[in-house]
């Protein structure tokens, strides 16, 4: 049995922590692997919390536990003293969620030369890793899993009470503008500019006839859209670097330029659709985020897992990059 170590530093609700704790639960039903997590004494245990309900199982300590593998996100390489990372006791793998990490203004950034097999979130975020030159160890791709829930069961377009949802949470000025303009236009608008249930921000996304997702500038692999995609929503996602390396413009979404003309006029676009043209679209979209399961990941971590100690046995202890597997 070997354990897999994860830590985690929960303030609020984010993509990436649902994904750790996916890939937490993956770890933990496997044959062969027991997940084991420590949370930093600042982290908030409130309902938001995906760990809420294995806190008591939390370790106290890394002491607390044997660890085979650590699998570590985002700023967790912290946890690590600087000459475990150079040199670290147990191997490493590590996801990676942005093509910030890429950006050398970015802390991120400054943890690549690490020994460490790597896990990019999205092919875009793989490609801008190998353009550093700077990795040390193979990096792999797996696409993040969608969970939708198998009980929510998407609703016909006929029956959808919103015209539009605007999902605003990084971008709430702009949000804000674009309701007020559609509102205007006579379309009802639905604005979300904070964090609210899991269950009841898909509720609102399966509510709308046409979904308006704005992702930050810079993202690695942006999941609200294909989630959109699975309930059946048109998207409309303007271009960001990283955030939709799934669309085909035209046919399973819309993606405008990110400024606020062009995003109302590709909504409108979207709202004219004819019954037709939108059960293409969605049918397209659909196919789009299908292969994004939470099983396909699954199965896509095990095999990296079960691979480690021989990645890690070829990894050069000098720091010298290697090559992508």
């Amino acid at each position: 049995m070997k354990t897999v170590f994860f830590y985690r530093d929960y303030r609020c609700f984010s993509g990436g922590h649902l994904a750790l704790w996916r890939y937490y639960n993956h770890v933990d039903s496997a044959s062969g692997y027991r997940a084991k997590i420590l949370f930093s004494p600042e982290t908030v245990w409130d309902d938001s919390n995906p760990w809420k309900t294995v806190r008591d199982h939390a370790l106290k300590s890394r002491a607390d536990c044997r660890q085979d593998i650590l699998l570590l996100a985002g700023l967790d390489w912290e946890i690590l003293e600087p000459a475990e990372r150079l040199a670290p006791a147990v191997p490493i793998v590590n996801r990676i969620a942005s093509v910030l990490h890429a950006d050398p203004a970015n802390a991120r950034y400054h943890f690549l030369h690490y020994p460490a097999i790597r896990i990019c979130c999205s092919s875009e975020v793989h490609d801008a890793i190998m353009a550093t030159g700077r990795f040390n160890g193979p990096v792999f791709v797996i696409p993040d899993g969608i969970d939708v829930g198998e009980d929510l069961a998407s609703k016909p377009a006929a029956v959808r009470n919103t015209d539009v949802l605007v999902a605003a949470l990084k971008q709430p000025k702009l949000g804000a503008e674009l309701a007020a303009r559609l509102r205007q236009q006579g379309y009802t608008v639905e604005l979300l500019t904070q964090m609210m249930p899991r269950p009841a921000y898909l509720d609102r996304v399966q509510s709308a006839r046409v979904g308006v997702f704005l992702p930050l500038p810079v993202e690695g692999l942006y999941i609200p859209p294909l989630e959109a995609m699975t309930l059946k929503t048109v998207v409309v996602l303007p271009k960001a670097i990283g955030s939709g390396s799934y669309c085909e413009p035209g046919e399973n979404c819309f993606q405008p330029r990110y400024e606020a003309a062009a995003i109302l006029d590709a909504v409108n676009g979207a709202l004219r659709l004819s019954p037709e043209e939108r059960e293409k679209m969605i049918q397209r979209a659909t196919a789009t985020a299908a292969p994004y399961t939470p099983e396909s990941e699954r199965i896509s971590l095990l095999k990296i897992l079960n691979r480690v100690p021989e990645l890690w046995k070829n990894i050069d202890p000098t720091g010298s990059p290697l090559s992508s597997v």
